[in-house]
Order: structure tokens, then C-alpha cells, then sequence
């Protein structure tokens, strides 16, 4: 593994700026001018999409409803999907869904967090585990044991899941011989394929990781490596996204795909565009806030959205807007988006009384 050591090796990603600092060069600085202009690359699922965006802000609808005669080069083929994966759905009144977000590449990224709280939740887990490994029977599938911040421990905890783990700058749970070390693990490139072996058990590793954890932001090289590895050649599950066109427009309706909700509408608003605000207060706020919320028809009931948190707020009160306003007054760039759950609650505790829901729906694959 030493090919990934930033300075005897090539380092991962290639050219990733490490930050690497020394007490000679502390006083000069190398940084480069960002060019302001900016090239994007449009796909021909961009062009697509805008398309079907302007007819339908052109007709004044509020849903864009798609349709496999929309994509006619879309590849169709599932040879190289994950063995499993899972998706995060939500279920409302009218019985539609909306499709939240996928697991990317393994069912267990959405579950290993709760294994631990959960005995069913742990046992459906093991079960979506030990068909990847029978899918995967000439292979050692080894979980990725690594903590890169304490306070990403909630996300990356999770009881042993595997057989085998490689334990980086992190104590394993397993027993000693069935854990991997990293002087073990041989990096080999054939046809165009990276395959990692031990010499150990003289056999190929698939590293693992069973959590959400987000390892593409300021990973240590080794990590991001064994990390972005278990996606080789894998066909991942991806969620519905705007893409380039989110830098182009501030309105984005719903979009549907047979009933299932893919995208809710959602509103991007600028920095400049609550700035007024902030000067206001009591009944001149509510009103100034209300006519500009309206002029562009977003509804009372909206989720602030931060990345892969959310925040509901009420633009019905005076405290919501000021909550509203306080909590975003610092971002360049703010998301809004439908709230759904505003009716009926098909989730009801004993008292008849509703509450949101998100759920988690697992799929593997049959090997043939």
C-alpha cells in the first residue's frame, strides 16, 4: 500500500492537494487564483431535462412527469448492478411514494448505524451481508474499520458485521487472524482492473464499508481508496438529481415517474434575496416577507434543506420567518422544498395522531 503514500507513492486521489505544510515555506503562499469563469459540461441527460423544465414552466404546471420514450439511449442493462442496495422512501396519504435517496452500491450503508439499537434492524443487516458474501464466494469481503473524526462516530458506528475487517488508524473487532493488516495488501492492475489481494489468505479483498458515511471530503488517501474500491465496476443505484442545471435556474418543479415522486419541487434562493429582511421586524417582516414568498409561490409549510439534513419551517408565523432567516442569513445559497406530510399521516401512533415517516427498502440481486 505504500503506492498510496503521498510522498513515496502517487497519493489518492492523483493530484489531490494534501495541505502539506513545512516550517520553512509557513510564510509564503502558493495558493492559485480561482478563474471565475467556468466551463460545465452538459450531458445528454442535461439537455433532456431543460427541456422538459421549460415546457413545463412555459405551461405553468407545477409537475414534470417523465417516461421511458424520454431517455431512448438510457442503458437498460442491470448486469453490473450492486448485489444489494437499499432506498429511502416516503409514503403519503394518496398512497404516492417519493424515492428520497438510494444506497448507492450495499443495502447495509443505510442500516449499519441502527444495528446496534436494533436486534431486527441487526439481524435484516446480517442476513443482506451474507448474501453479498455468497454472491461474492471465490472472495474476502473485509469491512473498512476507520474513524477519521470523533464526531463522525455516530455515523460510522456499528457492531461487527464481517468475517474479515482492515482496520486503518482504528481497533478492530474481530479476532486477530481474521483481521487484515495494511503491509498485507498487495495493489495489482490487470485489464484495466485494480484488484487488492492478501497474501495471507492468498486471496482477492473486496473492502466494505456498512455505513453513510460521506468518506469523499478530506479522507485520509488510504481510506478514500479502499472506500472508492468497492465500487469498482459497479453500476450504482443513483437518486434523481438536477445536475448542472441547479447553477442555471432558481425554480424546480416535482417530478414523477408513474405515480413515484423522484424529486419534490424546491426553490434556490440567494443570499441578496433575504438580505432586506434581516432590517425588518414584526408586522412590516411578516408582510414584506409574505408578498416576496408568494410572488414566488412557495407554500407555507417548506423544509430548509442542508445537505442531507432538513428543517421544517412554518412562513405561516412570524417566528418561523425569523427562525428561518436567523438560520440561513451566512449561506450564499439556500434550498427550499415541498413538504408533503401537511394531510393526512398514514403513520398514526395509538391516539390517532400523525407523524412523517421514512422508510428503508433493501433489494439484492439473484445470481444466476
Amino acid at each position: 500500500m505504500t503506492i498510496l503514500d503521498t510522498e513515496s507513492g502517487l497519493g489518492y486521489p492523483i493530484n489531490h492537494d494534501m495541505n502539506d505544510s513545512h516550517e520553512i515555506l509557513e510564510t509564503f503562499s502558493f495558493k492559485q487564483k480561482r478563474d471565475k469563469n467556468e466551463n460545465q459540461v452538459w450531458t445528454t441527460y442535461d439537455f433532456i431535462l431543460e427541456k422538459k423544465l421549460q415546457e413545463c414552466l412555459s405551461k405553468n404546471q407545477i409537475k414534470i412527469e417523465l417516461s421511458e420514450s424520454d431517455f431512448p439511449d438510457f442503458d437498460a442493462n442491470f448486469d453490473y448492478t450492486p448485489v444489494t442496495f437499499s432506498a429511502l422512501i416516503e409514503i403519503h396519504s394518496n398512497e404516492k411514494l417519493t424515492i428520497e435517496s438510494s444506497g448507492n452500491i450495499s443495502a447495509a450503508k443505510f442500516l449499519g448505524r441502527f444495528c446496534n439499537g436494533n436486534s431486527e434492524i441487526h439481524k435484516l443487516t446480517q442476513e443482506i451481508i451474507q448474501k453479498e458474501q455468497n454472491y461474492h464466494h471465490d472472495k474476502i469481503l473485509a469491512e473498512i474499520v476507520h474513524i477519521p473524526q470523533s464526531r463522525t462516530g455516530n455515523i460510522l458506528r456499528r457492531p461487527v458485521l464481517r468475517n474479515h475487517e482492515i482496520a486503518y488508524l482504528a481497533n478492530s473487532g474481530i479476532e486477530k487472524k481474521n483481521t487484515i493488516d495494511l503491509n498485507d495488501l498487495f495493489v495489482s492492475i490487470r485489464n484495466n482492473k485494480i484488484t487488492l489481494r492478501s497474501k495471507k489468505h492468498d486471496k482477492e479483498i473486496i473492502p466494505c464499508l456498512s455505513n453513510a458515511h460521506n468518506f469523499y471530503n478530506n479522507s485520509l488517501p488510504v481510506y478514500h481508496f479502499l472506500c472508492d474500491l468497492q465500487a469498482q465496476n459497479i453500476k450504482p443505484i443513483f437518486s434523481f438529481n438536477w445536475g448542472i442545471l441547479e447553477s442555471h435556474y432558481n425554480y424546480f418543479p416535482r417530478v414523477e415517474y408513474n405515480e413515484i415522486i423522484l424529486s419534490k419541487a424546491k426553490w434556490i434562493i440567494t443570499k441578496e434575496e433575504t438580505a432586506s429582511f434581516l432590517k425588518l421586524s414584526g408586522k412590516d417582516l411578516f408582510e414584506a416577507f409574505s408578498n416576496w414568498r408568494i410572488s414566488k409561490d412557495i407554500p407555507c409549510l417548506v423544509n430548509w434543506v442542508n445537505s442531507d439534513n432538513t428543517l421544517l419551517l412554518d412562513f405561516q408565523t412570524e417566528i418561523g420567518i425569523q427562525l428561518f432567516l436567523k438560520s440561513v442569513r451566512n449561506r450564499d445559497k439556500i434550498v427550499l422544498e415541498e413538504f408533503l406530510f401537511a394531510g393526512e399521516s398514514i403513520v398514526k401512533n395509538s391516539a390517532g395522531e400523525g407523524f412523517t415517516n421514512q422508510f428503508i427498502v433493501s433489494f439484492f440481486k439473484q445470481q444466476e
